[in-house]
């Protein structure tokens, strides 16, 4: 099972289909493969990604718009 596989089966799963997914890659997203991978994702129902290594100050205020 690899990440895009587990968004599509939590997109699918009625009690699952809302929660936010932030998909952590380590493909940069200026790099065509990175676009290809970020367009991927976002087509399968992701909600945001970040690139590795995370860094706090860029990770944090992603998980905070999901916050209440």
């Amino acid at each position: 099972l690899d990440g895009f596989e587990l968004i599509s089966r939590v997109r699918q799963t009625p009690l699952l289909a809302d929660i936010p997914i932030i998909v952590a890659t380590s493909e940069d997203s200026s790099s065509t493969s990175g676009v290809e991978v970020k367009r991927k994702i976002f087509a399968l129902g992701a909600t945001d990604f970040i690139v590795k290594p995370i860094v706090s100050k860029d990770f944090i205020p992603r998980v905070k718009r999901f916050l209440p």
